[in-house]
């Protein structure tokens, strides 16, 4: 395998850039390894973590579950607690998740 390599990618939406990291390997085929889709790199979308689904970089959670969990609580403080995570990357997965639904 030949070493990851970083590349701008179109993004959802004008407002934000995105940053695909792609693997190339010895055969003509690249492929996408992960995929960081909003400018602060706190949510990942990887193959190779939880199924591919988003989730928060450093800590694995999924944004979904922490999308949730502020939801039914309203408190980023304390979702940050329950899942040992920054707050800043629940208020990421919150954001996240809002702009999927929208």
């Amino acid at each position: 395998m030949l070493p990851l390599r970083t590349l701008s990618a179109a993004s959802w939406s004008s407002r934000e850039s995105s940053r695909l990291i792609y693997e190339a390997s010895n055969s003509i085929r690249i492929i996408a390894a992960r995929w960081f889709p909003s400018t602060n790199r706190r949510i990942v979308i990887d193959p190779a973590r939880s199924f591919g689904q988003p989730v928060v970089e450093k800590e694995g959670v999924p944004t979904s579950v922490l999308a949730r969990s502020y939801k039914a609580e309203q408190s980023l403080k304390r979702v940050a607690r329950w899942y040992d995570v920054d707050v800043r990357s629940v208020r990421a997965a919150v954001e996240f998740e809002r702009r999927l639904a929208a």
